[in-house]
């Protein structure tokens, strides 16, 4: 895992809460996606919905750290859902062209 320099000088927040648990939330995203690059994505993604999440600094630390871990448990989730519907799609050129009368068909993903 690189490791970024986050601002702290100020006593912000999201360098706080990026100091306390990144290492944790980055060994859970890494031993749920193929790769590093990944899971240093989705970290990225998980601190940014935090550093949105204005109640966040009122929590206690270990409800911060469920709280990141569920996002991240999510962020996990939506990127293999991303990866299972481009899958799906067809790539060619070969399929024909949808029709009026076909409605679009739902995919559920588990």
């Amino acid at each position: 895992m690189q490791h970024y320099h986050v601002d702290t000088a100020q006593g912000s927040f999201g360098g706080s809460l990026y100091h306390r648990f990144a290492a944790t939330i980055f060994t859970y995203l890494s031993q749920q996606v193929p790769n590093e690059q990944d899971a240093e994505d989705l970290l990225l993604e998980v601190y940014l919905a935090a550093l949105k999440n204005d109640s966040l600094s009122t929590m206690s630390a270990p409800s911060q750290l469920a709280w990141l871990r569920r996002v991240a448990r999510n962020k996990v989730i939506d990127r293999y859902r991303h990866i299972t519907l481009l899958a799906l799609l067809p790539l060619s050129s070969d399929c024909p062209p949808p029709s009026s009368t076909t409605r679009a068909t739902e995919v559920t993903l588990s």
